[in-house]
């Protein structure tokens, strides 16, 4: 590999490892964490094997400055956007960690909640995305998949945790009106006619 591809490669695999690492030290001021936790300890394990994922492959295979990385890293920023707005909307430790089994004070309906209920699972699967699209290899769509449903069924457990808690009844009118990870056409519709 010649030297420009090589410092192309390092800069490529730099740029998209670092919104693994934002939400890692972002995540310390934005989340409740009780010791131990395993939510935090998997979130924690699952943004360590993006960068390692990148980490390989972008100094031992190298990414080249093609549509694959530059498309990543649009995804990427998309990703970060949706982080901090879900981030700036919240508030300092206002949120349990996923699998903690605990509950906010209040459903949160603010921000990208409008929108959809798990914002951060949402930009998390985003930025798991575009580290697949950028290495195009087995290993990093492994990654990708595993992390994706690692935070697929740590929403489903905060779904399940808020259905029994206090908060069951104004999430469950939450639930009918947003969607999962997106607000749905037949809820925008509903929501514009007042349903």
């Amino acid at each position: 590999m010649s030297w420009p591809a090589l410092i192309t490669s390092i800069v490529l695999t730099l740029l998209l490892a670092a919104p693994f690492q934002w939400f890692m030290g972002a995540g310390r001021a934005t989340f409740v964490v009780r010791q131990p936790d395993a939510g935090a300890l998997w979130g924690q394990l699952s943004f360590l094997s993006g960068i390692a994922a990148l980490a390989w492959s972008g100094l031992f295979g190298g990414l080249a400055l093609d549509a694959g990385p530059l498309g990543a890293l649009a995804v990427m920023a998309a990703a970060v956007a949706l982080y901090e707005w879900a981030r700036r909307t919240v508030g300092p430790q206002r949120l349990h960690v996923g699998l903690s089994g605990r509950v906010p004070g209040a459903v949160m309906e603010d921000g990208p909640y409008r929108w959809l209920r798990h914002p951060f699972y949402l930009a998390y699967m985003l930025a798991f995305g575009a580290m697949a699209m950028a290495l195009c290899s087995r290993v990093g769509s492994i990654v990708a998949l595993v992390n994706v449903a690692l935070f697929v069924g740590m929403a489903l457990h905060d779904e399940a945790t808020l259905a029994r808690s206090p908060l069951a009844g104004a999430y469950a009118a939450y639930r009918r009106r947003v969607g999962v990870l997106l607000l749905l056409p037949r809820r925008a519709r509903e929501r514009a006619h007042g349903a």
